[in-house]
C-alpha cells in the first residue's frame, strides 16, 4: 500500500525538465502575490472588509476571544458586543450573549494580539494618542497579520507534502492552482478576520503531519504531532473534523504494515501520545465551554446544526447557482478531487483516497446544510489536500503538447479566479452575471 513513498523519482515535469529552475521560487512568487493583494484590497481598498475593527457575525465573535482575553482577562462578552454588535447568530443565556464559536482562530491571533496591546499601553504611558480599546488599526491588523502568516505557512507545508508524491515543478504548480485557483485566496488575502485563513493551514498542516507519518512510523513524538494537528482542525472549525479521515487513514495503513504487527506496546504507545496531542488541542475548547456554558462538552451552535440529509442542495452549489455556489471554481476543483481520486486507486493510496472521500463528504454536509447558500463559497475550500493532489496527478500523467495544453488551461482557469479575490462574488453579482461580477473585481484589483 502506497501511503508515503518518499520524494518521487519519476522524470520531472516535462516542460521544465533540465532547464534548472527552482520550483520552490514559485510558491515565494505566489507568498508575494498574496502579500501584494492583501495590502491593495484589504490594507488600502477594504470595500466590504473592515480593518478598523471586526463587523458582521463570524468575525465579530472571532475577534471578540482576543480581545476579552487580553484585556478584560475574562470571557464575559458584555462589552464587546456592545461595541460592536454581531450582526447575527447571537446565544442568549441568563441574560448573558454567549460566543458559540470555536477558540481556534482567535488562539492564533492572542499572541500578536496580546503584544500590540503591551506596545499600545507602553506608548500612552509616553503620552503617545493611541487608542488601547482593542479595537483600533493596530489591534485589528495583528489579528489579521497573524491569521496570515500562518496560512502562508500552511501554503508551504501543502508544497511539503505533494513533494512526498510528486516531481516539484508539479507540487509547486498544483499548490499555486488549487490556491489562486479557487476561493481559498480570498481568505489568504483580503477576509483575514473569518476562520477559513486559520483552516486553511490547521488542515494543510494535519495533512502533513499524516502524509509523512510513515516516515516516522514509530516515534512517539511524531504521533503526538498527528494528534496536535488533528485537534487544531475542530478547534478552528468543528465543522472540518470530517477531514480526520485522512490521519486516520494515515495511521491505519501505518499500523497495519507488516514491519509493525506484533509490536502491540509500541501501537499502543504511538496510539496514546496521538491522543494525547489531541486532548492539549482541545483543552482551550473545553476551558472556553466550561467557562461560558457550565459544561465541558456542548453543542453550542444548538439549533443551527439543522440538516436537510435527504434533500441536500449539491446541484445548486454545483450548477444552478453562481452567486452562492462553485461554479466559478468548478473547473479546478473537478480535475483536482477526480484526478485526486484517480491517482489513489492508481497507486493503491489510502491516504490520497481518504482526502478525496473527505472532501466529497464534506460537500454534502454543505449542501445539507439549512443556510448552505451562506457557507458553500467558504468551507468548500477550507482544505486543498485532494485538490492540489489532483492536479499534480493530472500534471504528471500528461506529457509533452497535452501537458502544454492543461498548463495553459490551469493559467486560464487561474486568471478567471482571482479577480473574484478582490471583493467576494455574493457582493457583485446582485442582479448581474458572472461576467458583469468579473468585471467589477478586476476594476477593485486594479
Amino acid at each position: 500500500m502506497n501511503v508515503a513513498p518518499g520524494r518521487s523519482s519519476a522524470r520531472a515535469w516535462d516542460l521544465t525538465a533540465g532547464r534548472g529552475w527552482d520550483a520552490r521560487s514559485l510558491i515565494y512568487v505566489a507568498i508575494v502575490l498574496n502579500l501584494l493583494l492583501f495590502v491593495r484590497v484589504a490594507v488600502i481598498r477594504s470595500p466590504f472588509y473592515s480593518y478598523q475593527g471586526p463587523s458582521g457575525a463570524d468575525r465579530v465573535y472571532y475577534y471578540a476571544y482576543a480581545r476579552s482575553i487580553v484585556i478584560d482577562r475574562d470571557l464575559d462578552f458584555s462589552n464587546e458586543f456592545a461595541a460592536r454588535p454581531p450582526s447575527s447568530g447571537a446565544l442568549v443565556r441568563n441574560g448573558r450573549q454567549l460566543n458559540k464559536y470555536p477558540i481556534g482562530t482567535p488562539l492564533i491571533g492572542l499572541p500578536a494580539f496580546a503584544v500590540t496591546h503591551a506596545v499600545v499601553s507602553g506608548l500612552r504611558k509616553i503620552g503617545v494618542g493611541l487608542s488601547a480599546d482593542g479595537y483600533s488599526a493596530p489591534y485589528a491588523m495583528a489579528f489579521a497579520l497573524s491569521q496570515l502568516g500562518l496560512t502562508l505557512l500552511g501554503m508551504w507545508l501543502l508544497y511539503l507534502t505533494l513533494l512526498r508524491y510528486f516531481a516539484a515543478q508539479a507540487a509547486a504548480i498544483a499548490v499555486v492552482a488549487a490556491w489562486f485557483g479557487t476561493n481559498a485566496l480570498h481568505y489568504t488575502a483580503v477576509d483575514l478576520m473569518m476562520s477559513h485563513a486559520a483552516a486553511l493551514f490547521s488542515t494543510a498542516w494535519c495533512g502533513y503531519e499524516s502524509v509523512t507519518l510513515a516516515e516516522s512510523p514509530v516515534r512517539p513524538a511524531k504521533w503526538c504531532r498527528v494528534g496536535l494537528s488533528c485537534g487544531l482542525v475542530g478547534l478552528v472549525r468543528y465543522q472540518n473534523v470530517v477531514f480526520l479521515l485522512v490521519p486516520a487513514a494515515a495511521a491505519f495503513a501505518v499500523l497495519s504494515n507488516s514491519g509493525l504487527r506484533g509490536a502491540l506496546t509500541t501501537a499502543v504507545l504511538n496510539v496514546a501520545s496521538a491522543a494525547l496531542g489531541f486532548a492539549v488541542a482541545w483543552l482551550p475548547q473545553l476551558a472556553a465551554w466550561k467557562a461560558m456554558f457550565g459544561s465541558w462538552m456542548v453543542n453550542s451552535y444548538q439549533r443551527e446544526f439543522e440538516f436537510t440529509w435527504m434533500h441536500p442542495h449539491i446541484l445548486d452549489i454545483l450548477l444552478r447557482d453562481p452567486a452562492r455556489g462553485l461554479v466559478i471554481w468548478l473547473p479546478v476543483l473537478g480535475i483536482g478531487v477526480c484526478g485526486c481520486l484517480a491517482y489513489a486507486a492508481w497507486r493503491v493510496n489510502l491516504v490520497a483516497l481518504a482526502a478525496g472521500v473527505a472532501w466529497l463528504i464534506n460537500l454534502y454536509i454543505i449542501s445539507a446544510w439549512w443556510a448552505w447558500g451562506s457557507v458553500a463559497q467558504r468551507a468548500t475550500f477550507d482544505f486543498l489536500l485532494p485538490v492540489a493532489v489532483g492536479l499534480a496527478a493530472a500534471l504528471t500523467a500528461f506529457r509533452d503538447r497535452g501537458q502544454l495544453i492543461l498548463i495553459a488551461v490551469i493559467a486560464i482557469l487561474v486568471a478567471w479566479s482571482v479577480p473574484f479575490a478582490a471583493i467576494g462574488v455574493p457582493e457583485t453579482m446582485a442582479g448581474g452575471t458572472l461576467v458583469s461580477s468579473w468585471l467589477e473585481c478586476l476594476k477593485a484589483l486594479l
